[in-house]
């Protein structure tokens, strides 16, 4: 099998020791792991599937790379001199630095309903990001995951561009408190660059409809068994492809 590879290349000294690559499948979170696949519904008054059994989430929590933190950070506000700190303890040099400010006026028409602080931060990434040619690289928020901070999207052709990708973020108005180490602080999903065409069908061929008419019904059969047990497991079977991200 062909693997397309991703590189992670250590060019910089802005925050080594701070931040690690690392597969998003090795980075599952603990709510997800410790959620029951089946639970008793009040509005069904029966036993059925959680999210835990939601093979999308699931894809979507192991889909590519996290950049993560290798060390607990401490954060904290002065709302009354509107002043927010930050301070962690440096592993391996005194010079790292892994988090800095950003002109809040770069983005301060983004709405953030007073759920964010209107204090711009960048955490600071030491490692180019190479792909083959033809490849470039989605940056974000981890995927379902709550945090206190937010870490804002975007879209790199990194397989031209030479220089680390830097990450601007906000933090959740409230927090105050710890990142603890190996906390994921953005996810990189890998994509090859084709050229799209949206085209909107109302009227498909009546072969489209028979097949979305069957898999719903198959599906709905599929959810529980001739004893009212719960099953499911129908999309996994019949329509899931394995994505891998070594």
């Amino acid at each position: 099998m062909f693997l397309v590879k991703i590189e992670f290349l250590q060019l910089e000294d802005s925050s080594v020791g701070l931040i690690e690559p690392d597969s998003a499948i090795n980075n599952i979170p603990s709510w997800f792991k410790k959620t029951r696949p089946l639970k008793f519904l009040k509005s069904s008054s029966r036993e059925d599937l959680t999210i835990k059994k939601c093979i999308p989430v699931l894809d979507a929590f192991t889909s590519g790379y996290y950049l993560k933190t290798m060390v607990d950070i401490n954060y904290s506000v002065n709302e009354k001199y509107r002043k927010s700190e930050f301070s962690f303890k440096l592993k391996d040099t005194n010079n790292a630095k892994l988090i800095t400010m950003h002109p809040f006026e770069q983005i301060d028409q983004l709405p953030l309903d007073g759920e964010y602080y209107d204090h711009a931060y960048k955490w600071s990434n030491p490692f180019v990001i190479n792909t083959p040619p033809g490849y470039s690289c989605l940056f974000t928020q981890p995927f379902n995951q709550t945090l206190p901070f937010y870490t804002l999207s975007g879209v790199v052709d990194t397989d031209t561009y030479p220089l680390a990708v830097q990450f601007p973020f906000l933090m959740r108005k409230g927090f105050s408190g710890t990142i603890k180490s190996g906390t994921p602080i953005v996810q990189i999903i890998p994509f090859k660059r084709d050229e799209w065409e949206m085209e909107l069908i109302k009227n498909p061929d009546k072969e489209i409809i028979y097949k979305h008419s069957e898999a719903t019904e198959l599906i709905e059969a599929s959810r529980f068994d001739d004893k009212g047990n719960v099953s499911g497991g129908f999309y996994k079977k019949m329509y899931r492809k394995i994505k891998r991200f070594k």
